[in-house]
């Protein structure tokens, strides 16, 4: 049963109170890693100084998040018995599409905005305004980031499997709104927003389903729309509400009859759908270190340049003193100024700093041998392989949410790839224009198909490296795939010359035990009678 229209604002309202808390922990979040730990000081003479280990956690943690490119792997049921099966077609067009559609940049904004605000979100769509490689037909698979500030949830859900609705604000022009809902509606103003500093556009979303120009006057006069994803009777229907008016009301135009949003907990919390930032526990730290360096940048500033006392009768008024080395200064004898010393800085201050920067390296779990510096006293290279091992163990954590967010981004496409794909559809995965090439009959046996994440552990390259070799000599894979596993640039010319010459000394081989020498150069196309028939040696020495 639809829902009516006071039901869905009322739903929009209960979901956007439930993010006021977490909307303010999320600006705090932001101003601390862009360095805004302070308010303007009234006195040039104090400091504000701000020590960003905030931006270096996120730093760091982004990186090691980011080291290996992911895959996708697919399998489907009978594939074993053929030489190139559907599973290894898909794969190789997943992979594909990762490059074609820079899914790495889309996936850089989701784990920034997992490890910053808790939840990095990402929406999978179809966008028909794109034009397809092949010239197969028009559209194609849409990725994009969604802010956690344009999003709100069913209060009650704790993850996307039991949540009844979420609530998506989507900001357009005007013109668009006339072309895709056909009404007329005024442009709101910041004021009448209850989250407007977050609520700002940055582009101009592709609507899917349509083809729209996008203006060239983006991120100005904008509507706010508020899509709401709704299931009724485990049917999910779509209402759009602008202006608080329901304008429209359609069944999901996906038929996996799923939110096509990706949502990536990297911190999760129990019976909560929003995790938890990676800073979040350092904060507090954080304005204690800036205070405790605040504090001794004053004390220098005051040893460098002490304030003076200056007799009323020593002839010198405070208008003649300058900053200039070597002034001249005439006095009364007796009544010499002197300056007044200021006390040293406790030796607890030093402990102190020293002290809480470790324990932000303990919690955050960025240690010296995560960024590549051996701790001192350490020199054994087993001991140090230990210690690297050991400083991964809250990043695999990480690992493994963001492999199930993957893992449930692979599912999304795939399903849009079954839903909107023609009966064949071809794209360029090599520099050398190598095709790749998925049918509607290989996307039909997607139904039993499973997608796998590639693990990034070991996140150190040489580990990695060195376990591919062990690999190799056992036999377990091949030595072509090094190249791919590696992502080795140019590796496609590579191989194809390792093939060529690898084929030159076979033919060498089998032209030596027919006891033949390997054509010459100067050697045209008659045959040359073997050295061993003549009585000679092999090479005709």
């Amino acid at each position: 049963m639809a829902l009516a229209e006071k039901d869905i604002i009322s739903r929009i309202k209960d979901a956007d109170k439930a993010k006021e808390d977490y909307h303010k922990a999320w600006k705090t979040a932001r101003e601390f890693y862009i360095g805004k730990h302070h308010k303007e000081t009234s006195s040039q003479y104090l400091f504000n100084l701000a020590i960003n280990h905030i931006y270096n956690t996120i730093d760091v943690n982004l990186a090691l998040l980011l080291d290996d490119i992911p895959c996708w792997r697919v399998y489907a049921e009978g594939d074993e018995s053929k030489e190139v099966t559907v599973g290894e077609r898909i794969s190789r067009y997943l992979k594909h599409l990762y490059q074609n559609l820079d899914i790495y940049n889309v996936l850089y904004k989701q784990i920034f905005d997992s490890l910053l605000y808790g939840a990095g979100i990402v929406k999978v769509y179809w966008d028909d305004s794109v034009k397809s490689e092949d010239g197969s037909g028009k559209g194609e698979i849409g990725l994009k980031r969604v802010s956690p500030f344009l999003l709100s949830v069913d209060p009650s859900a704790t993850d996307l499997s039991n949540c009844q609705y979420i609530v998506e604000k989507v900001y357009m022009t005007p013109e668009k709104v006339k072309k895709l809902y056909g009404v007329d509606a005024p442009t709101i103003s910041e004021s009448e927003s209850a989250f407007s500093e977050w609520l700002k556009p940055i582009t101009v979303e592709a609507a899917e389903g349509f083809t729209y120009q996008k203006s060239s006057e983006k991120g100005k006069n904008q509507i706010l729309v508020q899509r709401v994803w709704n299931f009724e009777d485990d049917k999910l229907m779509v209402y759009v509400i602008i202006n608080n008016k329901l304008v429209k009301s359609y069944p999901s135009p996906f038929n996996d009859n799923e939110f096509p949003f990706v949502f990536m907990v990297l911190n999760p919390i129990t019976d909560e759908i929003w995790g938890t930032s990676e800073i979040l526990p350092l904060i507090e730290i954080q304005k204690v270190v800036n205070r405790a360096y605040s504090l001794l940048m004053e004390i220098a500033l005051f040893h460098a340049r002490p304030k003076i006392l200056n007799p009323k009768n020593s002839g010198i008024s405070h208008e003649q003193w300058e900053s200039d080395p070597g002034q001249v200064l005439d006095y009364n004898p007796g009544n010499q100024p002197s300056f007044m010393i200021p006390p040293s800085p406790p030796s607890y201050l030093f402990d102190l700093v020293m002290r809480l920067e470790n324990e932000m390296r303990v919690i955050s779990g960025i240690q010296d041998i995560t960024m590549g510096r051996v701790p001192s006293g350490v020199s054994a290279a087993a001991a140090i392989s230990e210690l690297q091992e050991a400083a991964q163990t809250k990043i695999r954590k990480k690992i493994r949410n963001r492999n199930l967010a993957l893992r449930n981004m692979g599912e999304l496409i795939l399903s849009r790839m079954q839903q909107f794909y023609p009966k064949s559809r071809k794209g360029y995965i090599t520099k050398d224009g190598e095709r790749v090439s998925v049918t509607s009959d290989d996307l039909k046996l997607a139904k039993n198909l499973i997608v796998e994440v590639g693990t990034m552990i070991p996140t150190n390259q040489s580990a990695k490296f060195q376990q591919l070799l062990s690999l190799v000599e056992l036999g377990v894979i091949p030595k072509s795939s090094i190249l791919d596993i590696l992502d080795f640039p140019d590796r496609d010319l590579i191989q194809r010359q390792a093939q060529i010459e690898e084929e030159k000394s076979i033919a060498k081989e089998a032209i030596m035990k027919m006891g033949q020498a390997p054509p010459g150069p100067d050697q045209g196309t008659e045959r040359t009678i073997s050295p061993l028939i003549q009585g000679g040696s092999p090479y005709g020495l």
